[in-house]
């Protein structure tokens, strides 16, 4: 679906910025470009070409859930870019062409101008950006040492993409460690989330970087929150109090939050009894907002820690829910004949 922004209204506008992307989408297949089925590449392949003008001033509009994860880009790309990428885009565009105040920038809705000029005012001032026009290529065959120099950098984007290219490396694990952690102490969140995704591919963390982790499940940002604890359930470091923390995000108003609760409880083969409380308020809660995502994963761990979930849910329910039975007893049977399907 796309809703229109300003005064771009008529069918030969939005023909013409279907040609454009058209064009641009096949010129990145001809090149055989790793992404290109991606929309939002194409966006930025739109905006890098100089035929983005148009495209800046559509507003594409998807059915996508509102919390995306900015360190999963090439995993999980957004369907399009928002209002933030699109004007990031169009500074980043203008300043690699070394223009100031780019005449073109008249042809972007106020909004988007205004700030477009403020972000490029900033790279003009800074250049606090890891792309470099004529040096970035060579800058990704770094070896291994000189990308943990980086995440010591000045520059915020710059540690950022360095902290990504830390690897597995038998000759320097202590140092890897070190800079993750120091990355995981930051002030800044962009680093932060991008940190504990870097250690998620590192196969030795070390215990001084779980710690950090464990410490991040109490942050005051609630993706860094969540985020820390997927992390820590992926690399199988959750402590007693860790878990406590996931018991307490089922009480969240965030899904991603809940769902990371859920998702480091749910990797246990069973949960000590003081958690079951927020459980079940969770659980019901699901079936009053008719949120059947989380009612399934809900019914599936049920039937990862208890003998008997129906009699559970039946307990449950039966005098405050009764209404919610049937949904909740219909769930539990589905996760039963998933597993019978997959055997």
């Amino acid at each position: 679906m796309i809703t229109l922004k300003s005064d771009l209204r008529s069918e030969p506008d939005l023909a013409i910025a279907a040609l454009v992307h058209g064009v641009v989408s096949d010129l990145l297949h001809a090149h055989k470009y790793a992404y290109a089925h991606f929309p939002e590449f194409v966006d930025l392949a739109v905006i890098a070409t100089g035929l983005g003008v148009l495209q800046s001033n559509l507003d594409f509009v998807s059915q996508s859930p509102s919390f995306w994860d900015t360190t999963q880009w090439r995993m999980i790309p957004r369907p399009f870019l928002d209002s933030q990428g699109v004007v990031y885009a169009n500074a980043i565009v203008a300043w690699t062409r070394d223009e100031k105040t780019p005449l073109w920038s008249e042809g972007l809705e106020p909004e988007l101008k205004r700030t477009m000029l403020k972000s490029l005012k900033f790279l003009n001032k800074t250049g606090d950006s890891f792309f470099q026009p004529k040096t970035s290529a060579k800058l990704l065959d770094q070896p291994q040492g000189k990308w943990l120099e980086m995440t010591d950098s000045k520059s915020l984007s710059t540690q950022i993409i360095a902290v990504r290219h830390l690897q597995n490396d038998d000759t320097a694990i202590a140092e890897t460690q070190a800079a993750l952690a120091n990355k995981l102490r930051s002030d800044s969140e962009p680093v932060l989330l991008n940190a504990i995704s870097a250690s998620e591919q590192v196969v030795d963390v070390g215990e001084t970087v779980v710690e950090e982790l464990r410490f991040l499940t109490q942050h005051r940002d609630h993706v860094v929150r969540a985020k820390a604890m997927c992390a820590l359930t992926r690399l199988g470091q959750l402590d007693d109090r860790t878990l406590q923390t996931a018991g307490e995000m089922l009480g969240s108003k965030m899904k991603h939050v809940i769902y990371a609760g859920l998702s480091a409880l749910s990797s246990l083969g069973s949960v000590s009894d003081h958690l079951i409380p927020a459980i079940n308020r969770s659980f019901v809660r699901s079936l009053q907002v008719c949120d059947y995502e989380f009612v399934n994963l809900f019914a599936a761990a049920f039937t990862k820690w208890l003998d008997d979930p129906k009699t559970h849910v039946e307990e449950l329910l039966r005098e405050d829910s009764p209404e919610y039975m049937e949904i909740a007893l219909e769930a539990i049977d589905n996760v039963g004949e998933q597993l019978v399907g997959l055997g």
